[in-house]
């Protein structure tokens, strides 16, 4: 499971990259862990439009019941339930925007993190789903099988610029293929760089 990832980007860079709405001024963070906030681009209007929300979607909203983790960051496609095909309609899906995400590598007490992201592109956009709430607005991303690069069991779900518009607005039968599948590894690259993995998780 994916827990924290990078959103070092400028809003000129978010708007010519997925041709979003933003405002004049945004503030997230540019490493992104569980309840921090993330930039995040939805469709409304006909519009794409972009802003900061948090991460993770209260369990009470995905699933109606309450249990251990009060929010969930990352959520499976394939394993949704009932309660959870809701949050699949058009209006409920998104981009989240990252330059790169993480895995913990090495033993507990010593673990390192070991980043991921594209050769071709600085940014780039997982599948996520967010929701309204009575503070603000929160996001949850996609997981997929890992390909042979990244050497967790899951890994987000990375979309292509041709495959914005689908996630976005497409009909769920349509876009459910998106949420399946593993990225292509030829096109990822992976950097050890022996940062402790906590860091400032505040």
């Amino acid at each position: 499971m994916t827990s924290l990832y990078r959103c070092r980007t400028a809003l000129s860079e978010l708007r010519e990259h997925f041709n979003a709405l933003t405002p004049a001024r945004a503030s997230w963070s540019a490493e992104v862990w569980p309840e921090r906030s993330g930039l995040v681009v939805y469709r409304k209007s006909g519009n794409r439009i972009a802003e900061p929300m948090r991460w993770g979607i209260p369990r009470t909203i995905l699933n109606g019941v309450r249990n251990g983790r009060p929010v969930s960051t990352t959520m499976w496609f394939q394993r949704r339930n009932p309660t959870q095909s809701a949050r699949f309609e058009n209006p409920w899906r998104c981009l989240i925007v990252l330059d790169s995400f993480a895995c913990p590598s090495g033993s507990p007490g010593a673990r390192t993190r070991t980043w991921f992201g594209l050769d071709d592109r600085p940014i780039f956009a997982w599948a996520g789903v967010w929701a309204q709430v009575e503070d603000g607005k929160v996001f949850c991303g996609m997981l997929a099988p890992s390909n042979n690069v990244v050497f967790r069991p899951s890994m987000p779900v990375i979309l292509d610029p041709d495959d914005y518009d689908l996630w976005l607005g497409g009909r769920l039968d349509r876009a459910a293929p998106l949420a399946n599948r593993p990225y292509g590894e030829g096109r990822m690259y992976r950097e050890e760089l022996g940062e402790p993995w906590g860091g400032d998780t505040r």
